[in-house]
């Protein structure tokens, strides 16, 4: 609808698939930097949803970098998208266009500070890291010391009228966006793709 489509999965290509693996250990982006009234800001925005022991997990090396920016009087906020259906099969495109998942679909945010940095590092499996070959470290903040940020669903006056309607050539059923291993693509109903 807004035209910005290519450019957006440009950045994300970019970033995942280019700094990330090309730039081991020394690439790390942050989402937002702005100038605000309470000064300089950075956000990190994520879709994720808790641990079952009521955690957020966060990546030991942002972790670190944020630790810095705060030491440079650098406010920080984590801001998280709640994915509703605690499935991590589940992507932001299935949320946004399932009726259900759509109505619980909130954000939540953290001022973060360095005591929240400074805990103890975590091995998160494998299939969490980018391109899921590899454990990442992580440092993990107590899921209640985020507050919901909305009085209603993120969605819940979005339009998704302007994504396309794909139908299956074998099945006739619609395709549906799914989040795989190497980023989001279209899935038949019946997995007729996967039985050939």
């Amino acid at each position: 609808k807004y035209g910005i489509l290519k450019e957006v999965a440009l950045q994300r290509y970019f970033g995942n698939y280019f700094l990330t693996v090309n730039f081991i250990g020394s690439a790390i982006n942050l989402d937002s930097l702005i100038i605000s009234k309470k000064g300089l800001t950075v956000f990190e925005i994520k879709f994720k949803y808790p641990h079952p022991s009521g955690y957020y997990g966060i990546n030991t090396r942002p972790a670190n970098l944020f630790k810095w920016l705060l030491e440079s009087n650098i406010n920080v906020y984590h801001y998280i998208a709640k994915n509703p259906s605690s499935n991590k099969d589940i992507g932001i495109f299935e949320v946004l266009s399932t009726p259900e998942l759509k109505e619980n679909f909130y954000w939540e945010s953290l001022f973060l500070n360095r005591d929240e940095l400074d805990g103890d590092d975590f091995i998160a499996p494998k299939e969490t890291s980018i391109a899921g070959d590899k454990h990442v470290n992580y440092k993990k903040i107590s899921a209640s010391n985020f507050t919901i940020e909305t009085d209603s669903p993120v969605a819940s006056s979005l339009n998704l009228s302007w994504i396309p309607s794909v139908v299956c050539s074998e099945c006739g059923g619609a395709k549906k966006v799914r989040n795989g291993k190497y980023g989001y693509y279209l899935k038949c109903p019946k997995h007729c793709e996967q039985k050939k």
